[in-house]
């Protein structure tokens, strides 16, 4: 990633979350003027919804443009694809890093649309009568989707890399086998990497991505459902060793505790290593572990199973905020369910500057840019109180 996109990661991430430290209180508005002055952003970016239409409306205009040129050219697909891919890719480049784009759209759509055209130029050159090509041509997508995510930070390309890579991988002899190697190495390179103060902000969002995905595909490998139908074998274009198989049958014990293990690591993971993720991650996948056995003790219908699982993570929710909130200071263990930077907190910030101010003589009237009417403000004295 170009130095100064990082750098301007780098600012806007700061600005961000001063501007949750303002709303919630713990900072006044003077500190967060310095602070954005000190961290200034100097790209170009859009909402969500604007960011939405200008992706849409940029994906769309480039398609268009490569049809017209297909038809004007006298339908030579292969080569306008190379060029057209290629083109789309220094034009991103130029978007990043000379008209400083960031979080706007059009540049994650011509980098979207460059990776695929030129995807589908080289596997247009390829001839697909041998299997052997196809993987190469997935192996070859995973390459070219993987340039953005290294030089940009992009989540979606990291995901389609990932993907495409799987897929590949699943016509090698015993693809259960190595999508767990491939799955637990790319889980340990996560970890570390995913909240690294080192990688810029979409780097470790990416690193992010990597992780969420290791996991699931450690989940599909050891998943018994997925164990006894042969789901990742019967996935491949082409087998060399189908009898590799066999110890599939002989080790069916592993599937069995991993379906079951697997969650209540997670959720035990994420409580001890206080990440919420791997804890979100381990509910998600006890799910999944409730559906599993759904197909093999007909408890009730699937729609049930699936309408049970959530209220009962809605319950659990439920029945650990009030856990928590019932504890001294509304805390147990070093856990709370209060919200620190969030909305909420002015209101508390507010009582507690009027229980300052309520045993004190009258003061000056403030003026108008030391109280705004968002609550929590005046100088900072409710924050220092509280917090």
């Amino acid at each position: 990633m170009h130095s100064e996109c990082r750098q301007a990661e780098r600012n806007f991430a700061v600005r961000k979350a001063a501007g949750q430290w303002q709303k919630a209180g713990l900072i006044s508005p003077e500190i967060l003027d310095a602070i954005r002055s000190s961290y200034t952003d100097d790209r170009r970016r859009l909402g969500f919804v604007f960011r939405t239409l200008a992706f849409l409306c940029a994906f769309l205009a480039s398609l268009a443009l490569v049809l017209l040129l297909w038809r004007l050219g006298g339908g030579d697909l292969e080569l306008l694809s190379l060029l057209g891919g290629i083109s789309l890719l220094l034009f991103t480049r130029y978007l990043k890093e000379k008209r400083r784009l960031a979080d706007f759209g059009i540049e994650s759509a011509t980098a979207i649309l460059g990776c695929a055209l030129l995807s589908i130029g080289i596997a247009l050159l390829i001839d697909f009568s041998r299997s052997f090509h196809i993987i190469l041509n997935l192996c070859l997508g995973s390459f070219i989707f993987l340039v953005p995510a290294v030089l940009w930070g992009s989540i979606f390309c990291t995901v389609v890399s990932l993907l495409l890579f799987g897929f590949a991988m699943l016509s090698l002899p015993m693809p259960r086998l190595v999508w767990a190697l491939i799955s637990l190495t790319l889980l340990v390179l996560a970890l570390r990497r995913h909240q690294s103060p080192g990688l810029a902000p979409s780097h470790r969002r990416c690193w992010t991505a990597a992780l969420l995905l290791a996991l699931l595909g450690l989940y599909v490998v050891t998943n018994l459902l997925s164990w006894d139908h042969l789901f990742l074998e019967h996935s491949a274009f082409f087998r060399t060793s189908p009898a590799g198989d066999s110890w599939i049958k002989e080790m069916r014990w592993i599937p069995i505790l991993s379906t079951a293990a697997m969650p209540l690591l997670l959720i035990a993971w994420g409580i001890l290593a206080r990440r919420k993720l791997l804890l979100q991650s381990g509910l998600l996948l006890l799910v999944a572990s409730l559906v599993t056995l759904r197909f093999y003790v007909h408890v009730a219908p699937l729609w049930v199973v699936l309408t049970a699982s959530g209220a009962l993570l809605i319950l659990t929710g439920l029945g650990l905020k009030r856990f928590l909130d019932s504890g001294p200071d509304q805390e147990r263990g070093g856990f709370t369910a209060r919200p620190i930077l969030a909305e909420g907190r002015k209101e508390e910030a507010m009582q507690a500057l009027a229980g300052i101010f309520s045993g004190s003589p009258p003061a000056e009237a403030h003026h108008g840019e030391r109280f705004t009417g968002g609550g929590g403000h005046s100088g900072g004295a409710g924050a220092s109180g509280q917090f």
